[in-house]
């Protein structure tokens, strides 16, 4: 009767005759004697079953076990594991070798000190070849923990505490820990993140790891099985097979009663592995094909997973996800019918929008909609009262605080407003928010309704960056629908393809307070630097004769070329100490009582909240529309001196008429989406916006960065170093920028 042999050596083996010779050469002359090489042909492709059976001809320890069909590097060791007869196994990749010493030396540790699991050192090459930085940084990341492990610890090690990691490769098992493991796992097709899968349920079986500081496998980069190179949508799908590997991890951990135990330990895994393929989509997947993939992964796994890894990985890039998304189906799949809104607030107090908003929740109300409240927690000065009959869900954290920490904390609350709240509809009051894209990926894949509430005009260049633009205009044509405040943005809604209609956010009523007249108020967008200009210009020729009034700027929203030429102007005609800002439109109406007048220069929609109380407190309102910067300033010395025969006046809809407006939105959910209008005359305002821009900012311009993030971030650090070192006002400053542009123009980026 012939002995046991102490070590097996599992090798699958698929397309990969060409290495076979010096893999099969590492293990034949291996000192240990008595051990015996299993081969697993998974239906390779190549003549590596003639070239195994002549090994298994040469040698009776060889055996080779053949598959009719491919079933993936698992499923090849798994039947491997069931043919092995060996106390020890170690598995080998038919791409790598073998240290000729590593049976002897793993056995031996095993043996002398009762392990179950011995893991040993790699020595990594690019083809086997050549040594790089690279190579010697993956050795660490392989590299054996420094200690033994004990009892639960060994799966904790790895799963937990991430003291060493999980490849299957590099270790010496015994045989009955992966009998336990491939027992436990579910049927699937394995074939990404399969090492992570199997590894984590026999290391739950195993209860005693030792770290055998020792070079024994030899590992190489780019070749093989190992190889990183563009694929199709169909090569992709093969990448999602991680979420096969994820799921049954879970179901394992459940199965044993511990997943609640070890939820955190599992989602820190979900985030790396879902973002190593995340980086494949973005970067190895053919740029026309990642739309249909995006949809293939959200019908293939958790949402909350797959978008906590989204959120993670494209955390400050929302630009880049937004374009990647392309017009992805799987966000315009018919809404539900709307029963129970929630009304999401980023801020409840000392806000004229939550206001406004909270006025129009009274109207849904009374039209029989059931509405709760999504907030944060409470602002300094606590909640305001909320209408009668309306509820409020606070999530545990202020919604400003939006880091990845956060993001991700809220990712499962709209899950769970819809299952446990029964929330259907969320309307969105912070559709300016540079992490309005997560939110909107989080809400839509969690099966509610999302309807934006924008509060800026449809073809303000927003945040600063054509990124940034490309990501809001995105989200918009994503949303369910879109609530207008006036015909022109409905217009420009209606050509993204979006249900969209005029449902305006009402105004507040003016306080009761004494009036002082202190501030001249602008309102005006500054994706569009010829308004910035003409009111700047204006009131540049009458400061001197108002000494004591200020020009109150909005300064949260305006584009980094924009602010240079602002700047520069107000150096330029000296009216540093005349002009101030303020943090966004919403705090303009907290100004109204000491405003002497206002200068509007964008569609008087967008100010509503602010124009409708201005008029009724008698606050002269100009318009800049046809006026030049002179006809502009004499207007402006007129009612700055008490005449106010230009003054528009505003008046407040009725609050019937508001809600009708948002019945009407909220019921054209149950309408097919319409058609984008491409040609209408708001896309040709931003095509002409957009050149405005290129032509007059691009020669500041610097290349972008490679993972294709616009490059005014970039610009705005050079920019925040120019300002600390050459304040506004400074001679040389002047002469800093020109000699700038006049460098940057004649540099060879293309």
């Amino acid at each position: 009767m012939t002995a046991q042999p102490k070590v097996s050596i599992l090798i699958p083996v698929y397309n990969t005759a060409q290495y076979l010779p010096r893999c099969m050469e590492s293990v034949l002359g291996q000192t240990l004697k008595e051990i015996e090489i299993v081969t697993v042909n998974d239906a390779s492709p190549d003549n590596a079953a003639e070239m195994l059976a002549d090994y298994a001809k040469q040698d009776p320890r060889v055996r080779v076990v053949t598959h009719e069909k491919n079933g993936g590097i698992l499923a090849a060791r798994l039947s491997g594991i069931a043919a092995a007869t060996g106390e020890f196994l170690i598995f080998l990749d038919a791409d790598d070798y073998l240290d000729r010493d590593t049976a002897r030396a793993c056995y031996a540790k095993a043996k002398s000190t009762g392990a179950d699991i011995v893991h040993f050192e790699f020595d990594v090459r690019v083809e086997h070849k050549r040594k790089l930085p690279f190579t010697r940084e993956v050795e660490r990341a392989l590299a054996p923990h420094k200690g033994t492990l004990l009892g639960k610890n060994v799966f904790e090690g790895a799963f937990v505490d991430q003291f060493y990691r999980w490849n299957i490769c590099g270790k010496c098992f015994a045989a009955e820990v992966c009998r336990k493991g491939a027992a436990a796992l579910p049927p699937g097709y394995y074939i990404m993140a399969e090492d992570f899968c199997f590894y984590s349920m026999m290391s739950f079986f195993a209860t005693h790891y030792e770290p055998l500081f020792k070079k024994c496998y030899y590992y190489g980069l780019e070749i093989g099985v190992s190889a990183y190179s563009l694929v199709t949508a169909k090569g992709f799908e093969r990448n999602c097979s991680v979420f096969t590997a994820l799921n049954a991890v879970r179901s394992f951990l459940t199965t044993q009663g511990v997943f609640e135990q070890y939820r955190m330990a599992f989602q820190e895994q979900e985030r790396k592995i879902i973002n190593d393929l995340l980086d494949r989509w973005e970067h190895k997947l053919i740029e026309s094909e990642r739309s249909a993939s995006f949809s293939y992964m959200c019908d293939h796994y958790d949402h909350g997973g797959l978008i906590r890894s989204f959120t993670d990985y494209f955390f400050g890039f929302a630009d880049n996800l937004a374009a990647y998304l392309g017009d992805t189906e799987v966000m315009k799949r018919p809404p539900n019918p709307v029963r129970h809104i929630g009304l999401y607030l980023d801020s409840l107090a000392h806000s004229d929008f939550a206001s406004g908003m909270l006025e129009t929740v009274r109207q849904w109300t009374s039209a029989g909609w059931k509405v709760t409240v999504i907030a944060g927690t409470p602002d300094e000065g606590g909640q305001p009262p909320l209408p009668e009959g309306v509820s409020l869900l606070e999530m545990p954290f202020p919604l400003a605080d939006s880091t990845r920490k956060t993001l991700a904390a809220r990712i499962p609350c709209w899950e769970k407003f819809r299952t446990e709240n029964g929330i259907d509809t969320l309307v969105h009051g912070a559709a300016e928010s540079p992490f309005l894209l997560f939110d909107l990926l989080a809400v839509k894949l969690s099966g509610l309704n999302f309807i934006a509430v924008p509060r800026e005009s449809f073809d303000n260049l927003s945040d600063s960056t054509l990124g940034n633009f490309l990501c809001r205009t995105r989200c918009l044509s994503f949303s369910d629908a879109v609530a207008a405040p006036g015909e022109t943005e409905r217009e420009g809604y209606r050509t993204l393809g979006t249900r969209t209609a005029v449902a305006p956010v009402p105004a507040p009523l003016p306080p009761d307070a004494s009036r002082t007249e202190k501030y001249l108020l602008w309102l005006g967008e500054f994706g569009d630097s010829s308004q910035i200009h003409d009111a700047v210009s204006a009131w540049g020729r009458i400061a001197k004769d108002f000494p004591d009034r200020l020009l109150m700027l909005p300064g949260t929203r305006h584009t980094s070329g924009a602010e240079h030429a602002l700047n520069d102007l107000i150096d330029l005609l000296k009216l540093k100490n005349s002009i101030e800002y303020v943090r966004s439109a919403d705090d303009s109406g907290t100004l109204l009582p000491e405003t002497a007048a206002i200068v509007l220069t964008a569609e008087p929609e967008l100010f509503q909240r602010i124009l409708i109380p201005a008029s009724e407190y008698g606050i002269p309102i100009l318009s800049s529309k046809g006026k030049l910067p002179d006809a502009l300033a004499e207007s402006l010395r007129k009612v700055l001196s008490g005449d106010k025969s230009e003054s528009l006046a505003f008046s407040r809809p009725g609050m019937d008429s508001i809600g009708k407006a948002w019945d009407a939105l909220f019921r054209s959910l149950s309408e097919p989406r319409p058609a984008a209008e491409t040609s209408s005359a708001p896309t040709r305002r931003i095509l002409e916006s957009l050149f405005h821009y290129r032509d007059h900012f691009e020669p500041y311009c610097l290349p972008p960065p490679t993972r294709g993030a616009s490059f005014i971030p970039f610009y705005r650090v050079l920019d925040s170093l120019a300002s600390r070192f050459l304040p506004p006002g400074t001679p040389r400053r002047d002469f800093f920028f020109r000699a700038g542009r006049y460098l940057m123009k004649r540099l060879p980026f293309k």
